[in-house]
């Protein structure tokens, strides 16, 4: 059998001009050698202002020592990834993921993603977890905290820097703390999400009734939606001592 047919460097520009992402080619001393339309549409420049610039006239200040640094590793066979901050040509920034490979006379292709809509998706995420009215907190494979909202912080009387990278351990009562770590142990480990009561702590010794609804992610952390049951035990132990002197009464 023959082996295949290689495409010719006339179909290889084809694709790359199709691709949906920004590319493109710089020489060992970094100018930019040839950039496809989408690279041109997102920086805001055309071919002629591009061809023999400097590629990292386009980036942030921190951008730029990143950039260096990769290109180095690049003359070193080695391709890498990273994110980083666009300049357009109307001063735009662009947050986008840089996929660099080394080209064969020390130069860099680079396949530039535009994470723009990713970012406002997190955005919108990290204000509605600002926003609920739910402890959220997230750990990792060890229950060292990751991650918690304002109002794990509130709840809890902990702030950021006092629980995240420490054991969530310190916030529940030990019967409770025991219970958390069955479950982490048991039941996430496992890929099983689940809800429990339990007892958390406050860092001035409350204990507070809270529901716990959690959830593994993976590399075996948990997120967890902590919601405080502190009014609904109340009330139910209102309508409790309503029905006993109800029948007290009958």
């Amino acid at each position: 059998m023959m082996p295949p047919k290689s495409p010719s460097p006339a179909v290889y520009q084809i694709i790359v001009e199709k691709l949906g992402e920004a590319v493109v080619l710089t020489d060992k001393y970094e100018n930019v050698v040839w950039a496809n339309k989408h690279y041109c549409d997102l920086t805001g420049y055309n071919p002629d202002e591009l061809i023999s610039t400097p590629a990292w006239q386009l980036w942030d200040e921190k951008t730029k020592e990143l950039i260096h640094y990769h290109n180095q590793l690049r003359k070193q066979g080695l391709s890498s990834s990273y994110q980083g901050t666009m300049l357009s040509k109307d001063g735009k920034k662009i947050p986008v993921l840089i996929s660099g490979s080394p080209s064969g006379d020390g130069g860099t292709v680079g396949v530039i993603f535009n994470m723009s809509e990713h970012k406002r998706q997190e955005l919108v995420y990290e204000m509605l977890l600002r926003h609920m009215n739910e402890g959220v907190v997230v750990t990792d494979n060890q229950g060292k905290a990751q991650f918690v909202n304002p109002k794990f912080c509130q709840l809890t009387g902990y702030s950021v820097d006092e629980i995240v990278g420490k054991s969530t351990m310190i916030c529940y009562d030990p019967e409770s703390a025991k219970k958390v770590d069955y479950v982490n142990e048991h039941e996430r480990k496992m890929g099983i999400s689940s809800s429990y009561e339990c007892t958390m702590v406050s860092k001035l010794g409350r204990k507070i009734p809270v529901l716990i609804s959690g959830s593994p992610l993976e590399g075996g952390g948990t997120i967890g939606i902590i919601t405080d049951l502190t009014e609904l035990k109340k009330r139910e132990s209102m309508y409790k001592m309503l029905i006993e002197n109800m029948n007290q009464a009958v």
